[in-house]
């Protein structure tokens, strides 16, 4: 049995409102809780600007 990578894609466009506690953000802040609750830490992460 191989291992196969976790792969997590996060589209950008909230800028830093989530951070920032913005109300219209708090289902989307809460839904990426979550899924890092759910994952392990990942060893590495790519950012592609």
């Amino acid at each position: 049995m191989t291992n196969k990578p976790q792969i997590l894609f996060v589209s950008h466009g909230g800028g830093p409102l989530p951070l920032l506690g913005n109300e219209g953000h708090e289902e989307m802040v809460a839904c990426l809780q979550k899924i890092a609750a759910q994952i392990k830490k990942p060893s590495a992460v790519i950012v592609i600007c």
